[in-house]
């Protein structure tokens, strides 16, 4: 988020947006609108399953797994997929 706070606001193509805010306010869908959607991405960065955003009590719900056991997981379930793609490959050169 840091990044992109640093990157300061973008003009879009789309500009003038007042006319635009108008309408999705008015019809209450700003977070499904076309124009959100097609910009969220770049705007937005979204963590990839090591970090967990959820409340206390969800975390604690699904089990209390840790950072460490998470970034553990993600790293076995990585080399699992290299291993994998390697082996693939090299079945598929004889």
């Amino acid at each position: 988020m840091t990044y992109r706070l640093l990157r300061g606001i973008e003009p879009r193509e789309d500009f003038p947006s007042t006319p635009l805010f108008e309408e999705m306010r008015r019809e209450k869908h700003l977070l499904i609108a076309d124009h959100t959607r097609r910009h969220l991405c770049e705007e937005i960065t979204f963590p990839g399953p090591v970090i967990d955003r959820s409340s206390r009590a969800r975390w604690l719900e699904d089990g209390q797994v840790t950072l460490r056991e998470r970034a553990a997981r993600e790293v076995r379930e990585s080399s699992r997929h290299t291993l994998r793609h390697v082996c693939q490959r090299k079945r598929n050169r004889s």
